[in-house]
């Protein structure tokens, strides 16, 4: 009797009170509950179609239309970008992408319960594919050679600055036809790691050789002595080299820091990289020039393409304080800025490298001197000049 009136003390404070002031039980709900809950159905668009509830539980055609509704959705449909029935697990989510919704694996009274899934899952070690284009080997190159093919080249003084610019972009492209060797990227199954040296690939041969003579003799003690010694120096030579690698990377990342990031991204055995991407005719690309191309292509249809105009000569200044003495442009201060090239960067559009510059400062300077002093005297830059290459 005192846990009952307790019950009722509770029940009464929530308004839940019958017209006979008994409860039966604590979900037994008299009139005034049963108008609350009815307004509150009303509210909701669930008024059943002769406007009884007999309990709290039973809904309308309109409220189970729209259970249906979302239950349809939640399984047919992606809910906020994912699928919350089907799902593909794994370990490592970065090597899974492309995941498309198939036909639906069976059916119920009322709705499809799962769909098959379909993905493309990256491999950790990428298959590497012959190149087609041969890249030049600029630490191999005879600068010697190239610095007497350019110094060859006479550059008049009278010559239009377009026309002496294209003459020493050729000259450029000859002279490193001849001058610098090119390599064609080949493919291997697996490439040794920047740490291998001589001393590794001896030991490892040694005991690969120990290895092959313990198993046809698996009884001899001094033979397993010796792998044993060997397998250890293996380890000892490898941790060193590792070592010793990683610090030479330590010392030249302030000067270099793209070695520290090309280190770090090859321990990773799959890169976070984009691994499709649709064009505008819906076909799925994973190659890598392809998808650059299209990035290429959306990013610049954000821009305003420009009519081609010829861009008006400038007019000479006839000011005596607007005069530029033409010792600025001699060979010697030419060299100096040569000479302050950061050799790493990669080259304009007229393919001309820093490295290569850089490496015939010299020979470069007097033909880069010509140039910028007949540029000035015509009041006219290289056309070339005006040309950029802006990528994503």
């Amino acid at each position: 009797d005192h846990h009952r009136q307790k019950i009722e003390n509770n029940v009464k404070k929530e308004g839940f009170e019958s017209p006979d002031g008994t409860f039966d039980t604590p979900y037994q709900y008299g009139d005034h509950n049963r108008r609350k809950i009815e307004n509150n159905l009303k509210r909701e668009g669930s008024e059943s179609p002769d406007g009884t509830y007999d309990t709290p539980y039973q809904f309308g055609d309109h409220h189970r239309q729209k259970i249906e509704k979302n239950s349809h959705r939640e399984v047919y449909e992606f809910l906020d970008g994912n699928n919350i029935l089907d799902l593909v697990i794994t370990s490592d989510p970065a090597r899974v992408f492309r995941v498309a919704l198939g036909p639906l694996l069976g059916f119920t009274e009322k709705d499809g319960l799962h769909a098959t899934l379909s993905w493309n899952y990256e491999l950790r070690t990428a298959i590497s594919t012959p190149s087609e284009f041969s890249r030049p080997v600029l630490n191999r190159g005879n600068y010697e050679l190239f610095s007497t093919l350019v110094n060859a080249s006479i550059i008049a003084l009278d010559k239009d600055v377009n026309v002496a610019y294209d003459e020493f972009v050729k000259t450029y492209a000859a002279a490193s036809c001849m001058a610098i060797p090119n390599q064609v990227h080949r493919a291997r199954k697996r490439a040794n790691p920047k740490w291998f040296n001589a001393n590794i690939k001896q030991l490892t041969k040694k005991k690969f050789t120990l290895h092959c003579r313990i198993r046809s003799a698996p009884r001899n003690s001094e033979l397993r002595l010796l792998y044993v010694t060997v397998c250890k120096q293996v380890k000892t030579t490898v941790r060193n080299a590792i070592f010793k690698f990683e610090a030479s990377i330590v010392r030249a990342c302030k000067l270099q820091p793209k070695l520290l990031y090309n280190y770090i991204n090859s321990q990773k055995q799959c890169r976070d990289s984009v691994k499709g991407l649709l064009d505008l005719d819906g076909t799925f690309h994973t190659d890598g020039v392809k998808i650059a191309n299209i990035l290429n292509v959306q990013f610049g249809s954000v821009f305003i393409p420009r009519q081609p105009c010829l861009a008006k000569p400038l007019q000479p200044m006839s000011c005596t304080q607007q005069e530029v003495d033409i010792k600025v442009f001699s060979p010697e201060n030419v060299r100096k800025y040569i000479l302050r090239l950061n050799p790493r960067k990669s080259p304009g559009m007229d393919s001309i490298h820093p490295f290569v510059v850089k490496s015939c400062a010299d020979a470069f300077s007097e033909v880069l001197s010509v140039i910028f002093t007949s540029s000035y005297s015509s009041c006219k830059i290289p056309d070339a000049w005006r040309l950029a290459q802006i990528s994503p």
